[in-house]
């Protein structure tokens, strides 16, 4: 675009662009066809092309540019991946270390309720075992017990049974009744000899939870997190881990795409050198036809 003012502004697809670029691309959109037609000879970043389409190698050119630039991609992986390297073995070492406490304590979903039901009952076992034994005393082993009481009433109904059917009724539901005394009663004699002080446990308890509350503190997570990180860290672990054979396999990469890249490109430049001497004496018989056997094209 030239203004009124005389400057001019170049655009490719709308966006400003210096003259040497807009220069460079017209190279590749613009063609003589004219008497000047022969000036694209002299310009040497066409010499290569035309040496190519003479031999007819375009599709060895194909590959060694496929080959090139498969070794440059592995390359800038390999080297990305090396730049990283010490980075991720210090972050190896961190996530190891974590995993390796996490398995030690061992956390799973639930224990921090458990433990704190089991503190309670522990720092007041010995409420709760009077509180247990007195309850047991009364349905079953002291004077004028529960079941003492049930049983008189119940051998009070026997002889009668069958003259009524609410009495039926009532002597049956007394009977069951006196059961379910009994099996309470068994169980508080049982509750009441795990109910004993013991300050070592309560002791372990507190601490059990200390331990687990400041890991979860120390991941900023909950309960249910502390579990699934460590599963999450064997992952992130692994994938790690992996990367460190990748870092392996992209060496072998490089090292293969380079063989393969000098390979074609051996084959093309012994296409072109062969072929060099052919279009030198090619052009030369055109000039001597044309009556320039003078010029040299070089």
């Amino acid at each position: 675009v030239v203004t009124a003012a005389g400057r001019s502004r170049s655009f490719i697809n709308d966006t400003p662009t210096p003259a040497s670029t807009l220069r460079s691309l017209g190279a590749f959109l613009v063609d003589f066809a004219s008497q000047h037609e022969s000036a694209v000879l002299l310009d040497e970043a066409r010499h290569r092309s035309i040496l190519d389409r003479y031999a007819g190698c375009e599709d060895l050119v194909d590959e060694v540019a496929q080959r090139v630039g498969e070794l440059r991609r592995a390359q800038a992986e390999l080297d990305s991946l090396e730049e990283s390297a010490r980075q991720r073995g210090e972050q190896l070492d961190l996530l190891r270390y974590q995993l390796e406490e996490l398995e030690a304590l061992e956390p799973y979903e639930g224990e921090e309720a458990a433990l704190e039901r089991e503190a309670v009952i522990l720092g007041r076992a010995e409420q709760l075992r009077e509180a247990v034994a007195g309850a047991e005393h009364a349905l079953y082993s002291g004077d004028g017990a529960a079941v003492d009481t049930a049983s008189v009433a119940l051998s009070a109904l026997r002889p009668l049974v069958g003259l009524d059917e609410d009495l039926d009724g009532a002597a049956e539901q007394l009977e069951q009744a006196l059961l379910e005394l009994e099996d309470v009663s068994r169980t508080l004699v049982g509750l009441a000899g795990r109910l004993a002080a013991d300050p070592a446990r309560l002791e372990a308890v507190h601490e059990r939870l200390q331990d687990l509350r400041a890991c979860r503190r120390k991941h900023a997570t909950d309960e249910a997190g502390l579990v699934c990180l460590v599963g999450a860290l064997g992952d992130e672990i692994a994938g790690l881990e992996n990367s460190v054979e990748r870092l392996s396999g992209l060496r072998n990469d490089v090292s293969h795409h380079g063989r393969a890249a000098a390979e074609a490109a051996a084959r093309l430049t012994g296409a072109r050198q062969g072929a060099a001497g052919n279009l030198e004496r090619a052009i030369a018989a055109s000039l001597d036809e044309l009556a320039m056997g003078g010029a040299r094209f070089a």
